[in-house]
């Protein structure tokens, strides 16, 4: 090979090198600084809000009551710095849609990031067809946040998406005691005799819902804190397969049933 063709093809190596690095350290810079792609900043709380116009009172409520709901997960330590990234006309979110794909909004380390359609005066979150109770949405990506600050980034790839999810849902809903467990879990088989699919949207009333996986998660995590009185940090270390749990609790949802008054 020619001297002077081989010194252009090191060239070209070095320029293309140069370019995926300094991408590299753009997206990173991205995704660690979503301040510097949001108009504002605001505190509410404990919390860092960016978002597309000031904070009125009500937005400013909802996300702090979020915040209260997820912070009754013993995930929770007083102290850690959570961005919330809220509103639609930031490059923020178009960016993160790209890598993570569409949803009503996602986690990454300490940030939430919010891709649904908010309307903070009704407390609901939009997206496609769907309606969640937006203080939900915004409780519910907290909490993965407390997971990821808890037992590492690599978190949700390691470990089973049922204890992820499930448990995520059951502090965000508010999820509590046996009767709550038991008509959910009614809700649940129901949808199953409907023909339901997993990702098909099972409403709660006209301004909330969830997807049918998710709702069968929350009452496996759900089943097996209250019911087994097995702690979550147990449930991760055995992630005991998820037909294993459901059968325990098939069981204990028709032994109650049998038991109910005619």
């Amino acid at each position: 090979m020619p001297i002077r063709l081989s010194k252009k093809i090191k060239r070209i190596t070095l320029w293309t090198i140069s370019t995926v690095l300094l991408c590299l350290i753009v997206l990173i810079g991205a995704i660690l600084n979503p301040q510097l792609l949001y108009a504002e900043s605001s505190q509410v709380g404990e919390l860092r809000v960016l978002s597309d116009d000031p904070l009125d009172e009500e937005t400013r409520v909802i996300i702090q009551n979020a915040y209260d709901v997820a912070r009754q997960s013993p995930l929770y330590e007083s102290g850690y710095p959570l961005d919330i990234c809220i509103g639609e006309n930031s490059l923020y979110i178009p960016f993160f849609k790209k890598i993570s794909g569409p949803a009503f909004g996602v986690s990454t380390l300490n940030k939430v990031i919010m891709y649904a359609r908010q309307d903070y005066s009704n407390n609901t979150a939009h997206w496609r067809d769907r309606t969640w109770q937006l203080s939900e949405v915004l409780s519910h990506e907290m909490v993965h946040c407390f997971q990821y600050h808890r037992f590492g980034y690599r978190f949700p790839i390691k470990t089973p998406t049922w204890i992820v999810e499930g448990y995520a849902e059951y502090i965000a809903r508010q999820a509590k005691g046996v009767e709550d467990l038991s008509t959910y879990f009614g809700i649940y088989l129901q949808s199953v005799e409907d023909g339901k699919e997993d990702w098909e949207w099972i409403p709660f009333g006209e301004r909330n819902g969830s997807p049918l996986s998710y709702l069968r998660y929350r009452l496996l995590v759900q089943y097996l804190l209250e019911v087994e009185s097995i702690s979550y940090e147990d449930i991760i270390q055995n992630q005991e397969g998820e037909g294993a749990v459901f059968d325990r609790m098939q069981n204990w949802y028709t032994s109650n049933q049998a038991k109910a008054p005619k």
